[in-house]
């Protein structure tokens, strides 16, 4: 069980008789990310190099899975680590208002009533965060209402995953945020459920997103992000070696890579392609793929 952060006394925040809606001590709430892309059996989200070649964004939900149904507050945050992934535009339901997990409707409409919605961005810390409350914990004597039959049959919100077209390939996670991280008494996720005459305030459970990035890129043979004089180097290092009867030293991957014009073999054409290309990054928008800038020369 996590952790229990706090109890709050009913007295502090409003006097109020004792609901029906009452969460189990020991019962806490799942948030989750589903993306608006394929996955595969255990979730994770497998992208090919060919899908970056013009650049990727995949939209992605936030939800909350609450039987209880006793949640006054929900506050996930979220993170991912790697500059290559930039999470932005999340969506505050309310502006303009559509349905999602606590939307309310009024005469057939969706409008709001009882409860508030605040999202927001770190772009430094690539963090983002959303609420959802009532204010305090017995407005309208009654916690959450789920739009739906359950919480999770709408998205809490959503944003947008934009991967750089030169992401390294390899595993990458977007996770909810359960502890400080960034800097000391920074605010990480959590869940204010009804619990009799009183609030218990919990980290949710929480299930991640994982990203696995397949396919190297071509030219970037130490898998940096960046195409530049170290993949020339190495290059060239493997083609000495090769050129006095030793291997190459490089794997499938690093292979494949460094072999920019594709003929099966790294030499120092690969190197001075990949010098080429460099220079051209160097001194221009970057706007040819290195695939492109091989067919033009």
């Amino acid at each position: 069980m996590k952790k229990i952060l706090a109890t709050l006394s009913a007295v502090a925040l409003m006097t109020a008789t004792t609901s029906a809606f009452t969460a189990n001590a020991d019962y806490i709430p799942t948030v989750y990310f589903t993306p608006q892309a394929e996955t595969d059996s255990e979730g994770t989200l497998i992208i090919s190099r060919e899908e970056l070649a013009k650049g990727l964004t995949v939209t992605t939900d936030v939800f909350i899975d609450d039987t209880s149904k006793t949640c006054w507050s929900v506050d996930p945050k979220w993170k991912c680590a790697s500059k290559f992934i930039k999470l932005d535009n999340v969506i505050d339901p309310q502006v303009p208002y559509i349905p999602y997990a606590y939307a309310e409707e009024k005469d057939g409409e969706l409008k709001r009533i009882r409860h508030s919605t605040a999202c927001g961005k770190d772009e430094e810390l690539n963090t983002m965060f959303f609420v959802c409350d009532l204010g305090t914990l017995y407005t309208d004597n009654s916690p959450l209402t789920p739009y739906g039959d359950n919480t999770n049959d709408y998205a809490l919100t959503s944003f947008d995953m934009i991967f750089n077209k030169n992401i390294p390939y390899g595993e990458y996670d977007v996770y909810f945020l359960t502890q400080s991280e960034d800097y000391t008494d920074q605010r990480y996720s959590t869940v204010s459920m009804r619990t009799g005459d009183e609030s218990v305030t919990s980290i949710p459970n929480v299930k991640n997103l994982h990203i696995k990035i397949t396919g190297a890129n071509k030219g970037d043979i130490n898998n940096d992000g960046f195409i530049d004089a170290k993949d020339a180097t190495i290059a060239l290092d493997a083609f000495s070696a090769v050129s006095t009867g030793e291997d190459s030293g490089l794997n499938d991957d690093e292979f494949f890579a460094g072999d920019v014009n594709s003929d099966d073999i790294i030499d120092s054409n690969d190197a001075s392609a990949i010098l080429g290309y460099y220079s051209y990054l160097s001194t221009s928008e970057g706007e040819l793929s290195i695939e492109d800038y091989m067919n033009q020369q």
